[in-house]
């Protein structure tokens, strides 16, 4: 279901031109770098301390290809695909731009892409 959501929330931004979303962000008791653990409690994990790193998150679920719905994992950032435009994937993360934002990422130097399904 909450696939079926962000993927509506992404083809309004990109049927509107706005590719670009942001709500605010840090969850509570996050560290500084917080991308991990906004995910964690995004996917209802919030106690999974391990997860708050974001490069922990290439070792959760299985591996995947980019696309809607998967978790993207750079060395140092975490998000989860959330659409597509012809510019590149929509990528929906926490601690970007020090709040939480869905906007065209290149996924070229990713080193994972998981699902947890």
């Amino acid at each position: 279901m909450k696939n079926v959501l962000l993927a509506a929330l992404a083809a309004l931004l990109i049927s509107a031109g706005n590719v670009e979303a942001r709500e605010p962000g840090q969850p509570r008791g996050c560290p500084s770098r917080w991308c991990g653990c906004y995910l964690a409690h995004y996917f209802g994990m919030p106690h999974r301390k391990d997860l708050w790193r974001a490069r922990n998150w290439a070792k959760i679920g299985r591996p995947t290809r980019a696309r809607i719905g998967a978790i993207v994992v750079w060395r140092n950032h975490v998000g989860v695909i959330v659409g597509r435009t012809a510019k590149g994937w929509v990528v929906k993360s926490g601690n970007d731009g020090n709040r939480v934002r869905a906007r065209v990422r290149t996924v070229r130097n990713a080193i994972a892409f998981r699902t947890l399904k």
